[in-house]
């Protein structure tokens, strides 16, 4: 069995391997065209407070997520969702994306294990605050998203690099009582890894980690 580890990160170091991963998973998806840099690059990166997740099998890196509090650059959904996203922000509380969620061509085989790691590790820094979660997915993937998070779909399906898209929301603060209940073998299993209180599979290396979505 390989063994994975997820880096929890605010460090540029870290992040040049977060948006390498994407790079090349949203480009093997058809999302973008290959860039020079090797590195997808959006404002909403330099978000103060944004949290990078890269999942490593046997030290290599193998998947890529985000969690971008809103900002400057308001949030990566928001051009295709604009409306939607207003209306979130209206009501409140603050909003935070997952996003950027990719596997690494390399490692599709392990795309299961990867995804369950590296969306708890979201859900964890998610519910160190009392924020309102979105993120834009594929409409196959909602029932996924549903039974284990708890989101629901607020707008779509509209186009996002190319394809149709849904943007679904939830609390963290009901993400964490979903988590908390229910049977299903996906939601248990996640819901044990976020309730792990110090699990060997995670490194956190962000400079301000008792606040993550606030740090500088």
């Amino acid at each position: 069995m390989s063994d994975v580890t997820v880096v929890l990160s605010d460090r540029v170091r870290d992040i040049e391997r977060v948006i390498a991963v994407v790079h090349d998973g949203f480009v093997d998806a058809g999302f973008m065209e290959a860039q020079p840099s090797g590195r997808r690059v959006i404002p909403h990166y330099l978000t103060p407070g944004g949290a990078f997740i890269l999942a490593e099998v046997d030290g290599e890196p193998a998947g890529s997520c985000t969690c971008l509090p809103d900002g400057p650059w308001g949030l990566p959904s928001e051009h295709a969702f604009p409306e939607a996203v207003a209306a979130l922000r209206a009501r409140g509380p603050r909003l935070v994306e997952v996003g950027s969620l990719a596997v690494a061509p390399a490692h599709r085989a392990m795309s299961r294990h990867l995804v369950m790691l590296l969306t708890a590790t979201a859900a964890r820094v998610l519910m160190e605050d009392d924020v309102t979660v979105v993120s834009s997915i594929a409409p196959e993937n909602a029932r996924f998203y549903r039974g284990t998070f708890s989101f629901a779909a607020v707008a779509g399906p509209a186009p996002l690099y190319g394809a149709p898209a849904l943007l679904i929301e939830t609390t963290s603060a009901a993400m964490r009582e979903h988590l908390a209940t229910g049977t299903a073998i996906t939601r248990r299993t996640v819901g044990m890894l976020v309730a792990e209180p110090d699990p060997d599979w995670l490194v956190d290396r962000r400079i301000e980690a008792r606040d993550p979505l606030v740090a500088g």
